[in-house]
């Protein structure tokens, strides 16, 4: 499976499983150095989900040993480790604090997920509040501008809540 086909299959599914009002592809909040594979603002309860997904044992062992993904706790209630069925590992090797789904890609493009643990809520801070909220307001505001370019082109336009780093 390839990196950009996943990419795509998973946002869509994060997208309709979690009632999203935006589901962020590479997304980073102003002024953190990080960046997240996929970012949902759900519609309703305030709730904020960070993801990390992995596509090879390799990747995923290096993440967990160099714990970078500890640094987005303060930038999400929520934060999930989405792996793919190809990945072996025992879901005891990652730590409590973070959830883990499993994600497959059925031959259509379709990503179907299976929960393993969920991520535990945690407070966020107001300034990492507003980082977030002002990043995700920078990549709508940049992604209505290229949408309006498109439009503007005759090209065809997909209006959707998936906001990926850099639409086609």
């Amino acid at each position: 499976m390839d990196h950009l086909s996943a990419r795509h299959a998973v946002g869509e599914l994060l997208w309709r499983t979690t009632e999203s009002g935006n589901t962020l592809v590479e997304f980073s909040p102003t002024n953190s150095g990080l960046r997240f594979d996929f970012f949902c603002i759900p519609r309703r309860r305030g709730l904020m989900y960070g993801y990390e997904m992995k596509l090879t044992r390799a990747d995923l062992l290096n993440c967990l040993r160099e714990e970078k993904w500890r640094l987005y706790f303060p930038f999400c209630t929520h934060f999930n480790f989405v792996i793919h069925e190809s990945v072996k590992f025992d879901y005891k090797e990652i730590p409590k604090e973070a959830g883990v789904k499993v994600f497959t890609v059925t031959p259509r493009g379709a990503a179907n997920f299976t929960r393993i643990r969920g991520s535990q809520q945690r407070p966020m801070g107001l300034t990492q509040i507003n980082q977030v909220l002002q990043g995700a307001f920078y990549r709508y505001e940049n992604y209505l501008g290229i949408m309006r370019d498109k439009q503007n082109s005759g090209l065809p336009v997909r209006l959707g809540h998936l906001i990926e780093a850099n639409p086609r």
